[in-house]
């Protein structure tokens, strides 16, 4: 006896995916279901319809049973499928429709009643802005589920006009509003973070991952444009933003702004950048008139042509300052401790280089060169 299955089609709209056609999913779909079927030979397929929640959704079902219908009918290879006209009139004799195929008992009998080994039950609503498409195939006799599909298929302009719903542009802007765009970001745990360029220079930006001492990625950005750094690993990043109109400063003379993130699973958000400058207030001096602990001494030189001001912060934001002449030397005397310094010039007030480091001996900085030599 040739055996026939009945393949069951659930169709639900989620808001989040990748862009994609209905007409190439449905055909990825179909590719999969016959290669599941190598095992079984000889099987005639029967495509239930589809069912749905609402009426506009009906004419939905509808296209994309035929679609899959089509799709598989051109890779009959070891299976045959079930002519439509044919399993019609079996639904009408029996006064079957596609709600009625949802229940399992029902799906089932009637596979027995039309000589089929295996059936399929589906349902379809709308959800924001995509369609999830699940495909089950389950043997009659045995249960067994042969070929299982689910994903998700945005819904396009197109579509939408064919579902007529409204102002279809302003609900799909509303509905990916800091949401990943992945399908997949659920089970990758994976999210986006974008940055909106509003600093009137174009910018590079870089990000470091914590979770990853030699995860580095970065992303140039024009003048009044968003950029975006996709599918990052759930967790905490930091980035730094770079001016990248005055290439020739060295160290991170072209830093003007940094900060840190944190990405959250299937997020998406977006940050601004501007070049206003980042102004740190001193908490009072370093060293008070009643220090009596040991200091350090750190030797500092000057190799540019012009003077430069040094500010050394400590974890208090307690400074301490020193002026270094053009290609001359100086020292200061600082306890241990970790500091952050900046070294800014003196007639342009520009802030030439800054960096970190952990005093606990005598020290030797010698500052940066730039293009102004």
């Amino acid at each position: 006896m040739k055996k026939r299955i009945i393949i069951i089609l659930a169709v639900i709209f989620y808001a989040t995916l990748q862009s994609q056609t209905l007409d190439d999913k449905m055909g990825e779909i179909s590719i999969k279901i016959a290669k599941d079927l190598r095992i079984k030979k000889d099987y005639v397929i029967a495509i239930y319809p589809f069912t749905s929640l609402k009426k506009k959704e009906s004419n939905l079902s509808l296209h994309i049973f035929e679609e899959l219908h089509t799709s598989l009918k051109a890779k009959e290879y070891n299976f045959k499928l079930m002519d439509r006209g044919t399993l019609d009139s079996y639904l009408a004799e029996h006064q079957l429709n596609s709600n009625r195929l949802i229940d399992k008992k029902t799906a089932k009998d009637f596979g027995k009643l039309i000589a089929a080994d295996a059936y399929v039950t589906g349902k379809v609503y709308v959800f924001g802005s995509v369609i999830n498409l699940t495909i089950k195939l389950t043997d009659t006799e045995t249960g067994e589920i042969i070929s299982f599909n689910s994903t998700k298929i945005p819904i396009d302009y197109d579509m939408s006009q064919f579902l007529e719903i409204e102002n279809w542009d302003d609900k799909k802007a509303k509905a990916n509003v800091n949401k990943s765009q992945n399908p997949n970001c659920n089970s990758l745990n994976i999210g986006n973070h974008c940055f909106s360029n509003n600093s009137g220079i174009p910018v590079k930006v870089v990000i470091n991952s914590g979770n990853s001492y030699n995860y580095k990625k970065e992303l140039v950005i024009p003048i009044d444009t968003d950029g975006c750094f996709k599918d990052l690993n759930v967790g905490p990043y930091t980035f730094e933003v770079y001016r990248i109109d005055r290439t020739n400063i060295v160290g991170t003379s072209n830093v003007i702004s940094k900060g840190d993130f944190t990405i959250e699973k299937c997020s998406s958000q977006l940050q601004k950048i501007t070049n206003k400058p980042i102004k740190t207030i001193s908490n009072g001096k370093i060293i008070k008139p009643d220090f009596s602990g040991k200091l350090f001494t750190i030797k500092i030189n000057n190799p540019n042509y012009y003077a430069r001001k040094l500010t050394f912060y400590n974890k208090n934001n307690e400074t301490e300052s020193i002026i270094i002449g053009s290609k001359s030397s100086s020292e200061i005397q600082l306890p241990k401790g970790f500091y952050r310094f900046e070294s800014i010039t003196t007639f342009t007030k520009y802030k030439a280089q800054e960096s970190t480091f952990i005093l606990k001996s005598d020290k030797n900085i010698i500052l940066t060169k730039d293009d102004f030599n």
